[in-house]
């Protein structure tokens, strides 16, 4: 199971402090959808970006979310621990 699965869950807790990883994923989402079908990526990512643009960044005022904007991590950031591919094995 993918850790994004945790956004599925209506008494997950999304702070403020949160909202520049969750653009930064919305990033990494826009860039898969230029890898895949539009089929394949609405199947594989479409629930989770639904729920950040629709269900939890309307929760924080314009402000925020251009502050979070400009806090967002450099591309790579979030490679760290690759939330869409979920967990592998260690090699």
């Amino acid at each position: 199971m993918s850790f994004l699965t945790c956004l599925r869950c209506p008494n997950a807790l999304i702070l403020e402090r949160h909202l520049p990883m969750l653009y930064a994923l919305l990033e990494r989402l826009q860039a898969e959808l230029g890898k895949m079908t539009v089929p394949d990526w609405c199947r594989a990512h479409g629930v989770t970006w639904l729920i950040i643009t629709r269900l939890i960044l309307p929760r924080f005022s314009p402000a925020q979310r251009e502050a979070a904007l400009r806090g967002k991590p450099a591309g790579g950031a979030i490679a760290v621990l690759d939330l869409l591919s979920g967990p592998r094995e260690p090699s």
